[in-house]
């Protein structure tokens, strides 16, 4: 867990030192590390706390933000305002949005922020990016993805700033079904040509998919 309190500078550089802290995090490949941000009343900061920290500052919490993220975020902490960056666009609910997009031949991919509830990549919709991936490898994709989950997360939380208080919801709706984990095997035991043993083992250690 980490936490941080910034009192000085302006909102913009809050947020960047934020983004910046999820990047170096969670950009490593190999690794399977979520990342929950808490944000009190006076703007600390909170990354990924543990379950003794929730329960004891529950009530100090404004805003929760899922962002790279695997695990699905149940209970109580979802009655605080909150979103999670959906590293996919509106299209690919669910896992693998990167593997699907380059499986299908997608010239454009996306993320998407929205408000968490109890169903996955459900709720309503706060704004989304979409980007050209025409002749992209996975990796690039990936890499979009991430770049533009960031930017993302800082534009909302910067407007939250600065209208006081509010999250304001988009037109977009979801579409389509939701890709479990099956899908992604399946996909991945059918094409593994179109991927390298890396990126295969990624997804089985960290959706605990087998090979």
């Amino acid at each position: 867990m980490l936490e941080q309190s910034f009192f000085n500078g302006d909102v913009l550089q809050k947020f960047m030192l934020i983004a910046l802290f999820c990047a170096e995090t969670h950009l490593r490949f190999n690794e399977a590390v979520e990342s929950i941000v808490m944000i009190d009343s006076e703007w600390r900061v909170v990354v990924n706390p543990d379950i003794t920290w929730i329960n004891n500052n529950y009530n100090n919490v404004t805003i929760v933000v899922s962002i790279f993220n695997n695990e699905i975020l149940k209970g109580k902490i979802l009655k605080k305002l909150n979103f999670n960056v959906h590293a996919a666009p509106v299209w690919y609910r669910g896992i693998g949005g990167a593997v699907f997009a380059i499986l299908e031949g997608r010239k454009t991919h996306g993320v998407v922020a929205h408000v968490m509830d109890e169903k996955i990549d459900h709720g309503p919709i706060i704004d989304s990016s979409i980007f050209n991936i025409e002749g992209d490898t996975y990796e690039k994709v990936v890499t979009k993805a991430h770049d533009h989950s960031i930017k993302l997360m800082k534009s909302i939380l910067i407007r939250y700033k600065i209208t006081g208080g509010v999250f304001t919801h988009s037109c977009l709706r979801w579409a389509g079904g939701l890709k479990t984990k099956n899908d992604l095997f399946k996909a991945l035991e059918n094409t593994s040509s179109c991927f390298s043993d890396k990126i295969i083992s990624h997804y089985s250690r960290n959706y605990r998919i087998k090979k």
